[in-house]
């Protein structure tokens, strides 16, 4: 009887830090698996949406020059250098049909250009055809291999 006073005097019972150490080990290895998630999906296949505000009274219209074609957004539709700049860009080419959109609403809308790194040396000329029209442009660059989403206003 004795033996069983002085355990119960001492305190026997259970002690909850090897819980505590299994369940920080656990939250460790969940916060592991959520870095290495997102640190993929941010990687170069994961697109870009690119948010574009226009000035309060002029709508941007979004093309992609990468030095060798231009891609008018939100279509994605893709226009060789030679074919878009032919007669600085006053041709039946999508790239000018949209230069002559553009045109006719100068008041409500402009270019916005987002380059390449590889449209980087050659990005005067498209410059250039824009500003011979007298439209007003923007532009931006953005990586090499990124994925860009141009969401169409509404």
């Amino acid at each position: 009887m004795r033996g069983r006073r002085r355990q119960r005097a001492m305190g026997m019972g259970f002690d909850l830090f090897p819980f505590l150490s299994i369940l920080a080990c656990v939250l460790g290895c969940l916060l592991l698996v959520v870095m290495v998630t997102v640190a993929l999906s941010v990687g170069p296949g994961a697109a870009q949406i690119i948010e574009i505000e226009g000035t309060s009274d002029k709508t941007p219209v979004v093309i992609e020059w990468d030095g060798t074609s231009v891609v008018l957004h939100p279509e994605k539709l893709r226009v060789s250098a030679a074919a878009a700049l032919a007669k600085d860009g006053r041709n039946g080419s999508p790239f000018g049909k949209l230069l002559d959109r553009v045109g006719a609403k100068k008041k409500e809308s402009y270019v916005f250009v987002l380059v390449r790194p590889s449209g980087f040396d050659n990005f005067s000329t498209i410059r250039a055809a824009v500003v011979r029209r007298e439209l007003d442009i923007g532009y931006e660059p953005v990586e090499q291999h990124r994925v860009i989403g141009v969401a169409e206003r509404r």
